[in-house]
């Protein structure tokens, strides 16, 4: 959500940017025109639900209480094993040491950062795309967009 931020912070304060890099940028592109028709009616209702009555979709996890890490061990066992060459007691490529991690972080108290994502988003896209406004910035900043992944091999 930085680049998000920072991109909203160039068109405010031009003046105060050199060049402007967007890293993995999130709020750039518009949310899919079809992207709810193809969701599920089960899970579109399911979805909408829970964002008219959460403050975040890790909510759900917070209310799990203790259940909370079995629950991310069966619904995110890919995390696990993306996570696991960092831990010497990964056995088979898997490891709980990161799910653990990763659900008690998440499992604290919303953190305004999480707020303020559930206020700036809708279903996971920037209720107000970059896109439709970066080219408001002055044209004297350069911009640079930063896509990809890094292999810490």
């Amino acid at each position: 959500m930085g680049a998000y931020l920072s991109g909203l912070y160039a068109l405010k304060n031009p003046d105060r940017i050199s060049n402007l890099i967007l890293a993995d940028p999130w709020g750039v592109g518009p949310k899919p025109s079809n992207f709810e028709e193809r969701l599920s009616p089960t899970l579109k209702i399911f979805a909408k639900t829970i964002n008219s009555i959460l403050i975040s979709p890790l909510t759900l996890l917070r209310m799990l209480g203790p259940l909370g890490p079995h629950v991310m061990y069966r619904v995110r066992p890919d995390l696990g094993s993306k996570f696991a060459h960092l831990f010497a007691e990964s056995k088979e490529g898997k490891s709980n040491t990161a799910l653990d991690y990763i659900y008690h972080i998440n499992a604290q108290r919303p953190s305004p950062g999480e707020e303020a994502f559930r206020a700036l988003s809708d279903f996971g896209f920037a209720r107000l795309p970059l896109a439709q406004r970066l080219h408001e910035l002055d044209a004297s900043v350069p911009v640079t967009f930063i896509y990809g992944e890094v292999c810490v091999c």
